[in-house]
């Protein structure tokens, strides 16, 4: 049985751990981000090739690593923490905007760890792969578990975070602003769904007794729909020229759908540009 938080009563002494595949760069990508958003040391980090990660997995009840994902494991108070959920989990450490991927997790596993398989199986297809596995700069060995490992690595980490020279080129550009423009297409096309979804958990017992959660909800349900109906039917009107009035009719085969999946297509253009653009001068 794949460990998911089926664990619960295991209580780690240390941080958090990511368990990360060292020669993959959509996966060291991901861990430099984490350590760049991450100034304090909350998490700690190792390759799942290293002797390291083989050693927590074991301490955290995990008989056969084998049996594991090769691209993210998470390690953490709440138990190991595979493919989808490891994922939207690490979000939380990213900071806004990335954190609002954790919504997410409200949708059942099996589907979002159909999107995750998928991007892992092509992750060296698309971003490429290295021959060895990463070492961390001197600023950074007591946030690696494998740090010592006497295994030749290229090439390192730098203390703020970024690829070394050569690492990016315009490949891993193309490819970081197409996976930027499917998070950002797909949380809009779901917007507000997850929401109007926790309004429904908000009425239960237990869920509605979390302070403030209800009104959070209905005000952001409420913000999303003063923002995105009039402008989809401005733009109906005034861009396509046609009638996206919103009506109350119970379908979704309306002009109004269709012009709101063109606003979601456009704003989805322009974020993941504005994003990438903003990711590079960083």
């Amino acid at each position: 049985m794949e460990p998911d938080r089926e664990s619960p009563e295991m209580t780690l002494q240390t941080r958090p751990l990511v368990l990360f595949d060292g020669v993959c760069n959509l996966c060291n990508a991901t861990v430099q981000r984490l350590i760049e958003r991450d100034p304090d040391g909350r998490l700690t980090f190792a390759s799942l090739q290293s002797e390291a990660a083989r050693s927590a997995l074991a301490a955290a009840g995990v008989s056969d690593p084998a049996d594991l994902p090769d691209s993210f494991v998470l390690i953490d108070d709440g138990g190991v923490h595979v493919r989808s959920t490891a994922a939207l989990r690490m979000t939380g450490w990213l900071g806004f905007p990335y954190s609002l991927a954790r919504v997410a997790l409200v949708v059942p596993r099996p589907l979002r760890d159909a999107v995750y398989k998928g991007v892992a199986r092509n992750r060296y297809r698309w971003f490429g792969r290295r021959d060895t596995c990463m070492r961390p700069t001197p600023e950074l060995r007591s946030r690696f578990l494998d740090a010592d490992e006497s295994t030749p690595v290229i090439p390192p980490v730098d203390p703020q975070g970024s690829l070394a020279p050569g690492a990016r080129g315009l490949g891993a550009w193309v490819r970081g602003w197409l996976v930027r423009l499917a998070v950002v297409y797909v949380l809009l096309y779901m917007l507000p769904f997850p929401f109007t979804l926790l309004s429904y958990l908000a009425r239960l017992p237990l869920i509605g007794d979390i302070p403030g959660l209800g009104a959070a909800v209905g005000w952001f349900v409420g913000l999303h729909g003063e923002v995105m109906n009039p402008l989809t039917t401005w733009v109906g009107s005034t861009v396509l020229g046609v009638d996206a009035a919103l009506e109350t009719t119970g379908s979704g085969d309306r002009t109004f759908n269709y012009v709101a999946l063109f606003v979601s297509a456009v704003l989805s253009l322009l974020i993941a540009s504005l994003w990438t653009a903003l990711a590079r001068a960083r």
